[in-house]
């Protein structure tokens, strides 16, 4: 039997700090936020969640929200879960950068609203 070596997720205890200190980027709300971790498409198998760098900064409300209405059918309102985890990874590449960046990765999110 051929056994296929799994990828293993990142944990990244810096970075969820990192997006724990930035607002909401579904309703802009103040820190201090939540992980929400996006794992349609990245990964999510039985038992296994996906890894830190699949994570975007959402206020308690907003994630609460996000379990309760589904993944797919939350994120529909915010231009999907792929627009979801392109933020989540241009925030994992800029992790621990507090200046511009992050600022612009944020705005970005809101461009459309």
């Amino acid at each position: 039997m051929l056994l296929i070596p799994k990828n293993k997720p990142i944990r990244d205890k810096k970075h969820l700090e990192f997006i724990r200190s930035l607002p909401c980027v579904t309703c802009g709300a103040s820190p201090k936020s939540d992980p929400s971790h996006i794992s349609i498409g990245n990964g999510k198998a039985m038992g296994r969640k996906v890894g830190d760098n699949f994570t975007i900064p959402q206020c308690r409300v907003c994630h609460s929200k996000a379990h309760s209405t589904g993944e797919i059918t939350y994120w529909d309102r915010f231009g999907g879960a792929e627009d979801a985890s392109k933020l989540a990874n241009m925030l994992y590449l800029v992790s621990g950068d507090y200046l511009e960046a992050t600022r612009e990765i944020i705005l970005w999110k809101h461009r459309d609203r």
